[in-house]
């Protein structure tokens, strides 16, 4: 009897104690508990103790440490207390001026436009990050914007642009695709008169982008809403080819910080001019850049509209003509394309324009009526074998009668 009141005992003591692992688990979820309330203290401390008049200098001068440009802020500054969990940062009058073009020859300087060493200007970008996810290794950052940011990117060549402004490293350069850690935003804007511009000294050519609306806000998941509107420039050689052509890009964005090399474009709408277009796109960039997915439907398209957005030069040809001419136009690419390869795209497509006229202005010449409907195949690999069935074709006027 006494033994089995002791193996009774016994078990009472043993079923009273926590397993190891739980132990191990309270002890281990403990530590982790204290160091995040230590990182915490310690970012709310920082973002108190360091005024801006302190932080300013501090980091302008560890970023002049890091890249090779001038940095420069007028104010810089941490808020924690009163956005916790989140710290955010404010920085005024932002400025980075590149160094890439210091040693450039006289003659070649001299060509370069005059905002070519300015990289980027901000009157005031704001960023919030979350610090109790940045313990899991976790960048969830909040309401991202920048006001009046003007953006230069000039190359002179392949080797010599404003933005390559990385410091040599004695480090061998790695052949790893750049992975990020899992980063995540809810709104990112551009709020302001936003300019984008980009010159290349090889060809002449500028590109400019003048942005009344930017955002990218998250859906859901790795699905962003992006919506974009503004207008654009490009000249070539001296002679301007587009002049403040109105843009609009509403549609959504799919991204991941885990698979950083893949961005997909979904249900794009597009609007050049008074030119619709609905888009969908995927490009992966981890081994060489592939436009693995792209389909678009054009249209309808106006000739006059086509017109209105011509250099003056080419538009001139059509000021004696008129027309109702509506184009369709649907392609979808049939294999992945390199886009830095020397091959075209592999392109289905399907061209119709439904019966319609055009004339000269004076009557001396006039197609009553032009339609057509044609499928189109390219075979980027092997041109040779594309081909064009012309399932309908109507050319009828004067003097000409083709169906």
């Amino acid at each position: 009897m006494e033994k089995t009141n002791d193996s009774t005992t016994q078990a009472a003591k043993l079923k009273g104690k926590a397993p190891l692992y739980k132990k191990l688990l309270k002890i281990g979820a403990w530590i982790v508990g204290c160091v995040a309330l230590l990182i915490i203290i310690a970012m709310c401390v920082i973002a108190w103790v360091l005024t801006p008049k302190q932080l300013t200098p501090m980091v302008t001068d560890i970023a002049n440490e890091s890249i090779n440009a001038n940095v420069k802020m007028s104010k810089i500054e941490l808020t924690a207390w009163s956005t916790f969990p989140d710290v955010t940062v404010d920085i005024d009058s932002l400025c980075v001026v590149s160094k890439s073009f210091a040693n450039l020859p006289a003659e070649v300087r001299d060509t370069l436009p005059a905002y070519a060493d300015t990289l980027l200007t901000a009157k005031h970008v704001h960023a919030g990050l979350n610090i109790l996810k940045l313990l899991y290794g976790s960048f969830s950052l909040k309401n991202i914007y920048a006001d009046d940011m003007k953006v230069n990117l000039v190359a002179v060549d392949e080797n010599t642009a404003n933005y390559l402004v990385s410091l040599p490293s004695d480090e061998p350069e790695s052949t790893e695709p750049l992975q990020l850690p899992s980063t995540y935003w809810d709104k990112f804007n551009l709020n302001g008169n936003t300019r984008i511009t980009y010159y290349s000294a090889i060809d002449t050519m500028e590109a400019k982008v003048r942005l009344t609306k930017a955002s990218i806000n998250n859906a859901d998941g790795d699905l962003y809403d992006l919506s974009i509107e503004g207008t654009t420039d490009f000249s070539m050689g001296g002679m301007e080819y587009i002049t403040a052509l109105p843009l609009t890009f509403n549609g959504k964005m799919e991204w991941n910080s885990d698979h950083l090399a893949n961005v997909g474009l979904s249900d794009m709408n597009v609007t050049a001019h008074d030119i619709p277009a609905l888009m969908n796109m995927h490009v992966t960039t981890e081994n060489t850049s592939t436009l693995d997915l792209f389909d678009i439907n054009l249209g309808p398209v106006k000739l006059s509209s086509v017109v209105e957005i011509l250099p003056p030069v080419y538009s001139e040809l059509f000021n004696t003509v008129k027309s109702d001419i509506n184009a369709t136009l649907t392609a979808k690419l049939t294999e992945p394309y390199d886009l830095l390869g020397t091959d075209l795209p592999s392109l289905d497509a399907t061209l119709i324009i439904p019966d319609s006229y055009i004339a000269t202005v004076n009557g001396m010449a006039r197609l009553d009526r032009v339609a057509m409907d044609a499928d189109i195949s390219i075979k980027g690999k092997q041109p040779d074998q594309s081909s064009i069935n012309l399932k309908k074709m109507i050319l009828d006027g004067k003097a000409v009668n083709l169906e």
